[in-house]
């Protein structure tokens, strides 16, 4: 009996995600006593306030003004290449070794063949 190659592939990937699927429960409850257990302080607790909502007590970012900014920054003009046009100029200095025709009809067959092949179809 041949087993389906699919089947075996799902039970696979879902095998190391069954035990965070089911994991493991207490068998009884924590009580909770408002403080949070942090490792590496010398209570061993924190109340609860120091672990509180995400952004809680930060001060409040004002930006500068983009005015202040350019006074500080210290531009380098650099010219931005067009990457195309660069691809265009190399290309037309080199030649495909077989033409778009002659590529197709050739045998992806040996790595000389399969050369030709990209460097005719690859322009």
């Amino acid at each position: 009996m041949q087993v389906d190659r699919r089947i075996v592939l799902w039970c696979l990937l879902l095998l190391p995600a069954m035990p965070a699927t089911f994991g493991c429960s207490k068998s009884e409850p924590e009580e909770s006593t408002g403080a949070v257990k942090v490792e590496g302080s010398g209570s061993g607790e924190a109340p609860a306030a120091a672990v509180g909502a995400p952004g809680e007590g930060l001060k409040p970012f004002t930006a500068p003004p983009l005015a202040e900014i350019d006074a500080k920054a210290e531009w380098v003009d650099m010219p931005v290449d067009d990457s195309l046009e660069l691809l265009k100029k190399e290309w037309a200095k080199t030649k495909p070794a077989v033409t778009t025709p002659a590529a197709l009809a050739l045998r992806n067959n040996s790595e000389k063949e399969n050369t030709e092949i990209l460097d005719a179809l690859g322009r």
